[in-house]
């Protein structure tokens, strides 16, 4: 079950990335809005952790066609590292990369499911401060309420691009 409270968002940093961006990871910037504590596991229940956040159903989730997102049915919001709280097996998580090499795509390799993507090795994002959560993960997550995407083009946007051989 979530725990809500409301959580002054203005003091949220933007690292010297571009407002949109540090938007997209932080959040929306609503001095009001309202902050749920999530909880969020794999397919198994051996990876579980727990994140405060603002309300799924008021804020842009993010989509992205670039292949592993389109594969693994990613749909990202950007947690800062230090509000997450690992419960269950954060050691057990194996990682994946592709393409660049500077995201780690994190999954359970019992049940499979993908978990999270590490930035910390991405130029414009502050090193170690971020995860991309997999809302897919989240306890009673229902996509039909969410009421706005962030369309990102990874697929034209991430070097080299994906390819694989017939």
């Amino acid at each position: 079950m979530a725990e809500r409270s409301t959580q002054d968002t203005e003091s949220l940093p933007n690292h010297g990335m571009t407002e949109e961006f540090a938007e997209m990871l932080f959040g929306t910037g609503n001095s009001k809005a309202e902050i749920i504590t999530y909880g969020a596991n794999c397919h198994c229940g051996a990876v579980r952790l727990r994140f405060p956040f603002q309300k799924l159903e008021e804020i842009p989730v993010m989509r992205d066609n670039c292949s592993i997102c389109n594969k693994n049915g990613y749909l990202l919001i950007y947690p800062k590292r230090e509000d997450i709280e690992w419960t269950r097996g954060k050691n057990h998580l194996k990682s994946y990369r592709f393409g660049s090499k500077t995201k780690d795509h994190l999954f359970c390799p019992t049940c499979g499911s993908s978990i999270a993507i590490d930035f910390h090795f991405v130029d414009n994002a502050p090193p170690g401060e971020i995860l991309g959560i997999n809302t897919r993960m989240i306890w009673d997550f229902d996509e039909s309420k969410l009421k706005e995407f962030r369309k990102g083009n990874g697929k034209e946007a991430i070097d080299p691009a994906y390819k694989l051989d017939p």
